[in-house]
């Protein structure tokens, strides 16, 4: 017998119960579906890339503590999500060097930062600073479809 729990058997229409605190991420799908074929993440890496993406910043390809708004380190990331500092490092290095992501060196012994590439996905409309995108160019990873975006106008006060 066919199990029948996934089915919704809820009078109420499925949605967003409050659209003011709905959010979303813009994922490439063209560029997905080239990096799953040419790149072969394995299970651990395409894991590990799906949780980075919860930790994307709003118009910036930046990871960000989502309760700091600060830039993540490694071993940020990996103590936020409960996982193990070098296995998330030598995971984060193996997506770097498939150009799935950047590190951010910030020099003088200090931890680096990671990006997430443009081209893959994005959490906003604009992008606040348009050199973001450029630290992409002639990475590991070229796009099927390279994302053009617009820089996020400036507020003059």
């Amino acid at each position: 017998m066919l199990s029948r729990d996934w089915i919704n058997n809820s009078k109420v229409k499925p949605g967003r119960p409050n659209k003011q605190n709905a959010h979303f991420i813009k994922l490439y799908r063209t560029n997905l579906i080239d990096i799953v074929k040419h790149k072969k993440l394995d299970l651990v890496e395409a894991g590990l890339l799906l949780l980075i993406l919860s930790l994307v910043g709003w118009q910036t390809p930046y990871i960000i503590n989502p309760v700091t708004g600060k830039n993540m380190s490694a071993a940020e990331i990996a103590t936020y999500l409960n996982q193990d500092r070098g296995h998330t490092s030598d995971i984060l290095d193996r997506l770097t060097n498939k150009g799935i992501i950047t590190k951010v060196s910030r020099g003088n012994g200090r931890a680096n930062h990671y990006m997430l590439n443009v081209n893959i996905g994005f959490y906003g409309k604009t992008i606040d600073d348009i050199n973001h995108v450029n630290v992409f160019k002639d990475c590991a990873y070229e796009p099927r479809l390279e994302i053009k975006y617009k820089q996020t106008p400036s507020v003059n006060k």
